[in-house]
């Protein structure tokens, strides 16, 4: 009996703090397709677009490092103490979209068929995002 105790209050320990762990992931947010909004309402390039980008990631509260990756993408790279991320921002005249690429020590996994991370890694590509859109709002 005393051994179907402990086995109980094992498996109820760790339920608890698989419970806990879960708790504090949020779901992966992606933002696909976001329009390009220019402050002047006329249509962007595609150049001008990947230039906002570009100094939306290097001049916001977070530094981000930017690196081509072809024509109309960029891989984008963010570097905290222990934490980074990687997000691929594919961009045109009209929309761009940022998924998530990788990221080290923000406990990426999969739970109940969904990705879920660390809280900061969607406000940190919010913040980039809002960021983005300020940039483009000065087009």
């Amino acid at each position: 009996m005393a051994q179907l105790r402990s086995a109980i209050v094992l498996i109820a320990g760790v339920l608890v703090s698989y419970a806990a762990v879960a708790r504090d992931l949020a779901p992966l947010v992606e933002h696909e397709n976001v329009p390009v909004v220019t402050g002047s309402g006329k249509a962007a390039s595609t150049e001008a677009v990947g230039v906002a980008i570009s100094n939306a990631a290097a001049s916001g509260r977070r530094v981000w490092v930017v690196k081509r990756s072809a024509p109309d993408r960029v891989l984008a790279t963010y570097n905290v103490r222990q934490h980074a991320i990687a997000v691929d921002i594919a961009y045109s005249a009209k929309t761009y979209s940022i998924h998530y690429v990788g990221s080290e020590n923000m406990r990426a996994s999969e739970v109940n068929g969904q990705k879920v991370i660390h809280p900061f890694y969607n406000n940190w590509v919010d913040e980039l995002k809002r960021g983005i859109n300020a940039e483009l709002g000065k087009l």
